[in-house]
């Protein structure tokens, strides 16, 4: 096999095993775990995103266990 990557090799052996799990397994929906909560971070600070912050548009939703969340606002830090 001449003058063919291994990104094409592996994508078409990827798509047949999607393929297969596809046409012989039935589709099951994660739950997600009680523990987890989830909450929008600023990416600037990382701090939680609250009103009061500026806008941004790349903030993300992330996953936290409850009670470990990051403070609304750092103090002592420059």
């Amino acid at each position: 096999m001449q003058e063919v990557s291994g990104v094409t090799v592996a994508a078409s052996i990827w798509r047949d095993i999607l393929l297969h799990l596809h046409a012989h397994h039935t589709q099951t929906q994660y739950l997600e775990p009680s523990e987890f909560t989830r909450a929008r971070i600023d990416p600037r600070t990382g701090n939680l995103l609250t009103a009061q912050s500026p806008p941004t548009r790349v903030s993300g939703e992330e996953l936290f266990i409850k009670d470990t969340l990051p403070p609304h606002q750092r103090t002592g830090l420059r």
